[in-house]
C-alpha cells in the first residue's frame, strides 16, 4: 500500500516479475514524497525495501537473463536559475541504473582488459555450435543478495534526461527518451536501447508516443496517436506498415457494461474512502437505492449522472466522476476579432474595439495592428 497514490499513480502502477516468477519488483512512495524500489519474495511472502529512497527511484525491471535489476532514478542535479523568481529548477534529472543481483555478478560497467583477439581464438569461435535439445529450456532460479543491494547500483552511460517506459531484453535496456524540459513543444520521444556488451545507445524508432515489448524481446509494438505498427528491436525502424485497427469490431451490451461500471464505482468508494464508517451512510442501502435506477439509464451521460448522485451521498469533496463513451460533436476553433458589435440603422457596425494593456500582446485585437484600417463606428 503506497503513501502517495493519487489517480495518476494508480493508473500507471505496475510490477515487474523476475524470469522465474519468484520475485516482484515495484516502486513505493516514502515519507519524503520520493519513491524507493521494493522486492517481494513470493516463496517467503516477505517484502524488502532495497533502495533507501534518498533519491526518487522508480520503474524497476528485471534482466531476462536474471543478472540485473534496472530502474530509473532522479539523481543528477544540474540546476537552472530562473529569470523571474530568484529560484532554481532541477530538470532532466533521471538516470538509468543497473544493479547486479548477486555480488559475484560483474557490474555492467566493470573495467575491461584491452585484450587482442588471436587468430587461433577466432578459429575456435567459428566452430559449429552444439545444437540444443528440442523443447523448452528450464528457467534457472533467480537468486538475489539483499544485503548491500543499493551499493551495487551503477548509473549507465546515457546522460541524465527524461526517461520512461523502462524495459529489458537480453543484454539490452530499452526505454523511451522523452524530450528534455527545455526542448519545446515540437520535440518528440524516441525508442532507444542501451547495449551492455557494446556499451552504446541505439535508436530504434523516432517520433512515437509509446511502445510494448514482445515476450521474446524481438519485436516492438509502437504507436503514435491512433497508428500502431510492429517493428523489430533493431536500429532505424520505421512505422511504415500500420496495423488495420480501423477494421476492429466488438460486440457490446451497454446495459451490462453500465451495471458493471456502477458496481465498480460503488466498490471503489467502499474500499478506498478515507472513513471506514462512510460518513454514517448505509452504503449497501445506497447501492440498492440507486442501482434500481440503472434500468432507466439510456446513455453514458445518464450513467455519469447516476454515479454522481450516488457518491454525493457521502457529503465529501473531491469525489468526482466523468469520462466514458460520451457523445460529443466535433468542434472547430474560432478566432475572435475583439469587437463589441452594435446594430445601427438596421445594420451591424463596430461599436468598440476591445484592447488590452499596451504591454499585453497576447490579447491585442487583430484590428488594432499596424496596417489594418478599421475604426470604431464603421459598418461591416
Amino acid at each position: 500500500k503506497g503513501l502517495w497514490m493519487y489517480q495518476g499513480s494508480l493508473d500507471n502502477f505496475g510490477v515487474a516479475w523476475s524470469p522465474d516468477s519468484r520475485w516482484l519488483a515495484y516502486a513505493r512512495g516514502q515519507d519524503n514524497r520520493g519513491r524507493a524500489v521494493y522486492l517481494y519474495d513470493t516463496s517467503t511472502e516477505e517484502r524488502h525495501q532495497v533502495t533507501s529512497g534518498y533519491y526518487d527511484d522508480r520503474q524497476p525491471v528485471f534482466d531476462p537473463e536474471g543478472k540485473y535489476l534496472y530502474f530509473l532514478s532522479g539523481r543528477t542535479f544540474r540546476p537552472s536559475y530562473s529569470d523571474l523568481d530568484n529560484s532554481f529548477i532541477y530538470a532532466n534529472s533521471t538516470n538509468i541504473l543497473a544493479v547486479s543481483l548477486k555480488s559475484d555478478i560483474p557490474s555492467p560497467m566493470a573495467p575491461r582488459n584491452d585484450d587482442v583477439e588471436l587468430e587461433s581464438d577466432k578459429q575456435d569461435e567459428e566452430q559449429e555450435p552444439e545444437e540444443d535439445e528440442p523443447g523448452d529450456k528450464p528457467i534457472p532460479p533467480v537468486e538475489i543478495e539483499l544485503d548491500g543491494f543499493e551499493r551495487r547500483a551503477v548509473a549507465l552511460p546515457p546522460k541524465a534526461g527524461n526517461y520512461n517506459a523502462l524495459e529489458a531484453a537480453p543484454g539490452k535496456v530499452v526505454y523511451l527518451r522523452r524530450p528534455a524540459t527545455d526542448m519545446g513543444p515540437e520535440a518528440t520521444s524516441a525508442l532507444v536501447y542501451y547495449e551492455l556488451e557494446e556499451r552504446e545507445e541505439t535508436t530504434v524508432l523516432g517520433d512515437i508516443d509509446g511502445y510494448g515489448l514482445s515476450a521474446d524481446h524481438q519485436k516492438v509494438l509502437a504507436w503514435k496517436k491512433q497508428d500502431f505498427s510492429i517493428v523489430d528491436l533493431k536500429e532505424d525502424q520505421k512505422m511504415e506498415k500500420k496495423l488495420r485497427t480501423a477494421e476492429l469490431e466488438m460486440h457490446l451490451d451497454p446495459q451490462a457494461e453500465w451495471k458493471q461500471i456502477f458496481n465498480e464505482a460503488w466498490r471503489l468508494c467502499r474500499d478506498f474512502f478515507y472513513d471506514d464508517g462512510m460518513h454514517g451512510v448505509e452504503w449497501e442501502t445506497m447501492r440498492e437505492r440507486y442501482g434500481t435506477l440503472l434500468r432507466d439509464v439510456m446513455t453514458r451521460w445518464d450513467l455519469n449522472y447516476l454515479i454522481g448522485e450516488l457518491i454525493a451521498e457521502l457529503n465529501a469533496s473531491h469525489t468526482y466522476r466523468g469520462g466514458g463513451d460520451l457523445e460529443a460533436p466535433s468542434r472547430v476553433g474560432v478566432g475572435y476579432l475583439g469587437i463589441d458589435w452594435e446594430v445601427h440603422d438596421g445594420a451591424y457596425r463596430v461599436g468598440s474595439i476591445v484592447d488590452g494593456a499596451d504591454w499585453d500582446s497576447e490579447v491585442r485585437s487583430p484590428l488594432v495592428r499596424p496596417g489594418v484600417n478599421v475604426k470604431e463606428g464603421e459598418y461591416i
